[in-house]
């Protein structure tokens, strides 16, 4: 009798500018929390100039992690690393699924995430204030996918990316005027009229601001 997994096991490279930008891993671990030091970097200039930074559940900006290029110098093993630049992550320092986290890089890099492809819907609790949230899946979302339960839904629940060139995307905004009669429940533009279009996606580990008021839960589709 053969034995049959619900998972699919892989890995994905994801694209990073450089400059400022947003990702988070397109995998779960495959046992236990998916650590910082599981992300394989390529491309990295790696003398502290490329790190990542997560945002506490409380809005304030976390530890800072920092990828170092200097084996051979009889100091430094190639890897991530704290802000002391001496002292290599540990086995605490994770990534929840959904958890995003801001990139600072000197050049184009890529980041390397391996371990299992989700076979059910990616459910993200969102705080209330600023926090940042990715799509956890290895394939393109479109933002009017995402659902949301829990929002106000008044203009006080939204999202942003950052583009390619590092500068501040659009404004995406989660109404739940649903009844009013001149508006349906979804995203919609900055405008608060003109729904999102299927133009409007997060590719394969991209990540967003989020800004919310209250607090909520977004539940990506299922890549499998």
């Amino acid at each position: 009798m053969g034995v049959e997994s619900a998972n699919v096991v892989g890995y994905q490279e994801v694209g990073v500018p450089s400059g400022f930008s947003m990702r988070t891993s397109t995998f779960k671990a495959i046992n236990g929390s998916y650590k910082i030091s599981d992300i394989v970097v390529t491309g990295a200039v790696g003398a502290g100039s490329d790190f990542i930074q997560k945002i506490n559940a409380d809005g304030t900006w976390g530890d800072l992690y920092y990828y170092y290029t200097m084996a051979g110098s009889g100091w430094l093993e190639d890897g991530w690393y704290l802000s002391d630049g001496a002292t290599p992550v540990s086995d605490t320092d994770i990534i929840n699924v959904g958890e995003a986290f801001m990139v600072t890089s000197a050049g184009d890099i890529s980041f390397t995430f391996a371990g299992a492809v989700m076979n059910t819907n990616p459910v993200i609790d969102v705080p209330a204030g600023f926090s940042m949230v990715g799509n956890p899946t290895p394939i393109t979302v479109k933002i009017s996918q995402i659902a949301v339960e829990g929002a106000d839904g008044a203009g006080s629940d939204f999202i942003q990316k950052i583009n390619a060139d590092g500068t501040w995307g659009d404004l995406y905004y989660y109404y739940t005027m649903a009844g009013s009669g001149w508006l349906e429940d979804g995203w919609y533009l900055s405008d608060g009229a003109t729904p999102v279009s299927d133009d409007d996606v997060l590719a394969a580990g991209e990540s967003v601001i989020v800004t919310s008021s209250s607090g909520l839960t977004a539940t990506f589709p299922k890549a499998l």
